[in-house]
């Protein structure tokens, strides 16, 4: 069984990111994914084209969206990325905007993402990583928060 921390590494992570809607902040966190190798720069269209094909069904607890597509949409490898914003941005989910994390999911094998997303799931529900999740001025301290 793998953790989290098998699919996510520092340079995935950015604070503080200023975005102006939920598609920049989709894009932000998509680029971080192919910075790292993770995925094709087409993945990142993916991820928006499904919200606006499904609507807002990614912001899964208050403050929070997980992004993703299907593994055939340029996944290369199972790897994630998370940004914070500097301001929250509302993604049309009236039970849990606005948005201040964002994490972006790309799995190659189609079971992956159940576990990443419980693992995901599970830290930040803890409100006390949520806190120290949005109050982080570098990535390290995130990272130490999700891959302990």
């Amino acid at each position: 069984m793998s953790k989290i921390s098998d699919y996510f590494t520092e340079d995935a992570i950015a604070c503080n990111i200023k975005c102006g809607s939920w598609k920049e902040a989709i894009r932000e966190a998509g680029r971080l994914l192919v910075k790292t190798g993770v995925a094709e720069e087409n993945f990142i269209d993916k991820m928006i084209e499904y919200v606006e094909q499904f609507g807002p069904y990614i912001v899964i607890l208050p403050g929070f969206a997980l992004a993703h597509a299907r593994p055939e949409d340029g996944v290369i490898k199972t790897g994630i990325s998370l940004i914070t914003l500097e301001t929250p941005v509302n993604f049309g989910n009236e039970d849990n905007d606005p948005v201040s994390i964002v994490v972006a999911l790309a799995c190659r094998e189609r079971g992956t993402h159940l576990e990443c997303l419980g693992d995901i799931v599970r830290i930040i529900d803890s409100m006390d990583n949520r806190d120290t999740i949005l109050s982080a001025k570098h990535a390290s301290e995130i990272y130490k928060i999700l891959c302990k």
